[in-house]
């Protein structure tokens, strides 16, 4: 049996203690809102945002963005989630199957990490390796209580066949506030992948290695996201809205050749990813 470290454990301890937390939660509450109202919303922008990071040379300049969320009655859903929502959990579409007064369950596929591409060249040999983005399929349980947030999700299921499931689990905790006018939220939120996810986007494999670029074996890892966001609504259609968040990568990500490199000699990129912007929307 293949070895699981302590924060593979530990994550999914964590997991499986917030999640049955939750349905003992559900069991002491009122199943009277037994389903998610269906409906949703969309919302199309123009803003200016500002970005560095590992994968890419510094980002600046105005943008399209889009951002949307739709459940059916039958409880089948989408989320588009935009640059500033407080979750920060990517695209999903899942079916909501069971909902009580505070808390909402559902079935998740998610994209667990985004396609990267990358070139070695050691004088020598030039090198160029693409990695599909992944897509994941699991459980998300989310709580409300007043302004506060808080939504775990692991999943152990993986659409990528080039590499075993491995486990993908996130925890965020998000607080809003109200200003007048002006809405304020906060978010942290931890990310969770295991050693074959990463080791399949940062790992160097021996074969490919060259004497500038050693091969290396990703272990598994924790990001870290704080966010903060504001928005403010200018007509009954139109919003203003604003955000800064910044992400602390795993070890393993920072310490892989792919990303030392790209840091080492990339046009201002950074070891960790900062964004910040604003932006117009009309919500539909």
């Amino acid at each position: 049996m293949k070895y699981l470290n302590v924060k593979l454990i530990a994550c999914v301890i964590l997991g499986l203690v917030a999640f049955n937390s939750a349905l003992l939660i559900a069991d002491e509450e009122s199943s009277a809102a037994n389903e998610r109202e269906s409906g949703g919303y969309f919302k199309l922008g123009i803003g200016y945002v500002f970005e560095t990071g590992p994968y890419r040379d510094e980002q600046n300049g105005l943008g399209i963005f889009i951002e949307g969320a739709y459940q059916w009655e039958n409880g089948l859903f989408v989320e588009l989630p935009g640059v500033t929502n407080k979750l920060n959990p990517g695209f999903s579409f899942g079916y909501n199957f069971y909902n009580t007064e505070h808390w909402s369950y559902d079935l998740i596929g998610n994209q667990s990490h985004g396609q990267i591409e990358y070139g070695f060249d050691d004088g020598n040999e030039s090198i160029e390796i693409k990695r599909d983005d992944t897509f994941r399929a699991g459980l998300r349980a989310t709580g409300s209580y007043d302004k506060n947030t808080i939504q775990f999700t692991i999943t152990p299921f993986s659409a990528n066949d080039e590499y075993d499931d491995g486990v993908y689990a996130s925890l965020w905790f998000a607080k809003q506030w109200q200003i007048k006018n002006w809405n304020l939220h906060a978010s942290v939120g931890l990310q969770y992948r295991s050693e074959e996810i990463l080791n399949y986007y940062y790992g160097v494999p021996a074969d490919i290695a060259t004497t500038s670029i050693p091969a290396y074996i990703a272990e598994d890892g924790i990001n870290t996201t704080i966010q903060f966001a504001a928005d403010y609504p200018i007509t009954e259609d139109w919003v203003f809205e604003s955000y800064v968040r910044h992400t602390q990568l795993s070890d393993s990500i920072s310490d892989s050749p792919v990303i030392y490199s790209a840091v080492q000699f990339g046009e201002d990129r950074t070891e960790n990813i900062t964004e910040a912007g604003f932006m117009i929307n009309y919500v539909f």
